[in-house]
């Protein structure tokens, strides 16, 4: 049988295996990540400081944060991710609140929250078992997609996600899916049956305090404009625009529908830059895409840039 100084070790080893991961994998670029690893420096550290103390309990491995960590950075390896751990902001009422997103994916398109608890210790949350003052999955839904709606990306709300790392109950499901929830993980048949260990104590939530700050990634100047219409045009398919029914345009849209050089004038020759604009323009015919992305849209534009637009 496994001592408890062992099962220790083995928790603390599955730690630095976490950071590992994430410095060998392409989450080492991404936003957020050096607050995700100094989260689980400081879960070892705890653990490590424990051991030495010889004031170890098997509560201490309970209640590590670790295995989420572990079930977050599972989840964020096959996402197209773009942050961890990101604050969003809302008002409820006149209170300023505040959620911290585990993912953000697909352009921002997508929030998702990892959860890794014991499913019936959920259910039983949700139906108000919990410590006093405990919050369960429900209210977590109403508090994301309250911030979701106040938070759009390309005019519509990011979907909200609630990836269950060990599974949910179906009943519990369908409360979070009549809440706009998308559900990921399996979902289970309900049983009622439950210990307190199940409820535990253990907690998958972040606190709001932000323990690092980063640096943004500064990008090389460029001596020469590069036009990378290839990588452009990807852009935009992963943003899936056919799903937008509203475009906000702005001048350089409206400049580059109507111009000359995108109606047929790109065989004059001009002076430069005009001329390599007009090399692009025949490689890249700029109307036909915009053109596919007005069909079947609402089209707005601000008053101001209308009058500066028709002032040009």
């Amino acid at each position: 049988m496994e001592t408890l100084e062992s099962q220790f070790k083995e928790k603390i080893q599955s730690g630095e295996n976490l950071i590992s991961q994430i410095n060998n994998s392409f989450l080492n670029n991404v936003s957020g990540v050096a607050k995700l690893r100094k989260k689980i420096k400081v879960e070892i550290q705890f653990l490590e400081k424990t051991m030495r103390s010889s004031k170890m309990k098997e509560e201490h491995l309970l209640c590590t944060n670790l295995h989420h960590f572990q079930a977050l950075l599972n989840h964020a390896l096959v996402q197209p991710c773009d942050s961890l751990l990101q604050h969003f902001f809302y008002y409820h009422g006149d209170q300023k609140c505040k959620i911290c997103v585990d993912i953000v994916a697909n352009k921002g398109q997508k929030w998702i929250k990892v959860i890794s608890r014991n499913p019936k210790a959920l259910s039983q949350i949700s139906l108000g078992a919990g410590e006093y003052g405990q919050r369960s999955v429900l209210d977590q839904a109403e508090e994301y997609v309250e911030c979701a709606r106040e938070n759009f990306v390309m005019f519509e709300p990011p979907e909200v996600i609630f990836h269950f790392s060990c599974g949910i109950e179906r009943q519990l499901a369908n409360e979070l899916i009549k809440r706009c929830i998308t559900i990921s993980g399996d979902i289970l048949e309900s049983n009622t049956h439950i210990t307190k260990e199940d409820v535990g104590t253990e907690s998958d939530e972040f606190s709001d305090e932000d323990l690092s700050s980063e640096s943004e990634e500064s990008s090389d100047e460029l001596d020469t404009p590069i036009c990378d219409t290839h990588s452009i045009r990807n852009q935009l398919n992963v943003l899936n625009l056919n799903e937008v029914p509203i475009l906000n345009l702005d001048v350089t849209t409206l400049v580059a529908y109507v111009s000359n050089l995108t109606n047929g004038g790109a065989y004059h020759k001009f002076s430069y830059p005009l001329n390599q604009q007009a090399e692009w323009e025949l490689q890249n015919p700029v109307k036909p895409v915009l053109e596919k992305y007005f069909q079947g849209k609402l089209s707005c534009l601000a008053k101001w840039l209308f009058k500066r637009f028709a002032t040009l």
